[in-house]
């Protein structure tokens, strides 16, 4: 199902499925890169490839000796612009990303898909260019010199773009060699991205290609072998099936409890809290919009005899890494609709306030899932036979669920436009990146400790009244709003908690890439 709408939605895009030829720009670091590889994006050279790359780690043994450990796979095929990439972890996960020539995806363990818009799309753009090499095309303005180890090298910025689509601007490092030894995505942001590239290797004779790479600091993918100008089907660039699978029953609903929170710190707040079931085993869980996975806790957790998959982490609204597992569940049943074979986390870490997990976007993929605050009933649907209704005073919001959560344009009072996300875990109020608050210098009213499923934050967070926030036709007026690190959300980011979504009863219909909120009378 999300397969289907994705191309739908995806279609909005409308981006051409190859970049073409184009005049080649005279910056001399570029037409030496140019020289350096023996080809160039467009030419007709390398039309496409096929590679295996492989990432290791040192660990180790007993004995004092050490050893090195495959840890992922990464494949990549590729058409011109087009591509997939699959990385394939321990224990059988795989993860997959690409472009189709009408939008930038990625899936996750479980296979669901999600589109890219916006500044993801930017990114993805700029990234594509660097990697098939379209960014030795473009115009590039000189910008001084760098320090790389003890080499000295030039660095060149470009903007790559995909028909009218522009990306972030890439600076190129440029070696003596002509080689890139480094690309800076979004240089100018504090959330550029740094991909070190160390080394290149031929995929014909005389083509090179990068052959070892690494994101910032993270360990380097080394490719092993490479197929240059073979045949690649559009079949090969789709995204995956979602490996998840629901049995549903229409006729079935289930009781939710509105459960009161209180911090050591004096602050309050409501949440959705439900029983649901694994393999069996009662729990009670929290519906949790805002996160991009769904979690277990112990000691609940350790009762379901469940083996690890794999490592993971996770982190929550403080940004604090939490060590983590990924385990598999045969049977998540709400009610008698039952969720079959989805990967969640495993927490390291004992129950966060009596709950035995938390539910998120797993659950909320490839179901239309609908939340009854005024009555206290959550039912689940089938979005092949189901359509969400939507009644006078509803909004349907299009939502961008880019980080599997879902995320929406607001307007703060004096205009300025904001991307948080409705989170149905936050059980307290707007709370928005502290960018906002540099911008508006507001009068701060008071300050509140959040805490997460990473813990509480060791600073308080400063909040203020905002006299209006614009939520689709919705006014949010003399709120109270509080102020995160822009390192968590974004400068744009936050999140929008309970104190307005209480407001409103809650469909969410994700295959189709959007959230109902029908208003429920609540004052």
């Amino acid at each position: 199902m999300s397969v289907r709408v994705l191309f739908v939605v995806a279609g909005l895009l409308a981006l051409p499925q190859s970049v073409g030829a184009v005049a080649l720009d005279s910056n001399p670091l570029l037409a030496k890169h140019r020289a350096f590889v023996g080809w160039t994006n467009g030419d007709g050279a390398l039309t496409g490839w096929h590679f295996k790359a492989t990432r290791t780690a040192t660990r180790k043994n007993a004995d004092g000796t050490t050893a090195s450990v495959l840890t992922s796979t990464l494949d990549e095929v590729r058409r011109g612009a087009l591509y997939r990439d699959t990385v394939t972890r321990a224990g059988g996960l795989t993860t997959d990303a690409g472009f189709t020539g009408r939008a930038f995806w990625d899936s996750d363990e479980n296979g669901n898909t999600v589109s890219h818009f916006e500044n993801l799309v930017k990114y993805d753009i700029s990234e594509n260019a660097i990697f098939d090499d379209a960014v030795s095309t473009l115009n590039g303005a000189t910008r001084g010199t760098a320090k790389i180890g003890e080499d000295t090298v030039d660095v060149v910025r470009v903007i790559p773009s995909i028909g009218p689509a522009l990306g972030f601007p890439v600076d190129l490092y440029v070696d003596a060699s002509g080689a890139y030894r480094r690309a800076v995505v979004n240089p100018e942001s504090s959330g550029r991205t740094t991909i070190n590239i160390d080394k290149y290797i031929d995929a014909l004779p005389g083509k090179k290609i990068i052959g070892t790479f690494h994101i910032g600091t993270g360990r380097a993918f080394e490719v092993q072998s490479v197929e240059a100008n073979i045949a690649v089907s559009d079949d090969e660039l789709h995204p995956p099936r979602p490996r998840t699978s629901w049995t549903f029953d229409a006729s079935d609903s289930v009781p939710i409890e509105i459960r009161l929170h209180t911090s050591p710190y004096g602050s309050s707040g409501r949440s959705v809290t439900l029983h649901a079931s694994i393999n069996g085993h009662d729990g009670t869980f929290l519906l949790d919009s805002g996160a991009s996975g769904s979690l277990l806790f112990s000691p609940y957790a350790d009762t379901l005899g469940l083996t690890p998959i794999a490592s993971n982490e996770y982190s929550g609204v403080n940004g604090v890494a939490v060590r983590s597992s990924y385990v598999r569940i045969k049977d998540l049943a709400i009610g008698r609709n039952v969720l079959h074979d989805v990967v969640v986390d495993k927490s390291e870490g004992k129950s966060f306030e009596g709950i035995d997990g938390i539910l998120g976007y797993d659950v909320l993929a490839n179901a239309l899932v609908e939340v009854d605050l005024t009555g206290k009933r959550l039912s689940i649907h089938d979005p092949a036979v189901f359509l969400p209704s939507v009644e006078k005073g509803a909004v349907a919001f299009p939502v961008d669920l880019g980080s599997r959560q879902p995320a929406v344009h607001i307007t703060v009072s004096n205009g300025i436009d904001m991307k948080p996300i409705f989170d149905t875990g936050d059980d307290f109020l707007v709370l928005l990146s502290d960018d906002l608050s540099s911008r508006l210098a507001p009068a701060i009213t008071s300050q509140v400790y959040f805490g997460g499923v990473d813990g509480t934050a060791p600073l308080p967070a400063p909040c203020a009244k905002i006299m209006q926030l614009l939520v689709g036709p919705y006014r949010y007026e003399n709120s109270t709003v509080c102020f995160a690190p822009s390192r968590v959300f974004g400068s744009d980011g936050g999140l929008i908690g309970f104190d307005f979504l209480q407001h409103f009863n809650w469909t969410f219909d994700y295959p189709d890439g959007k959230l109902v909120l029908t208003p429920n009378g609540v004052k």
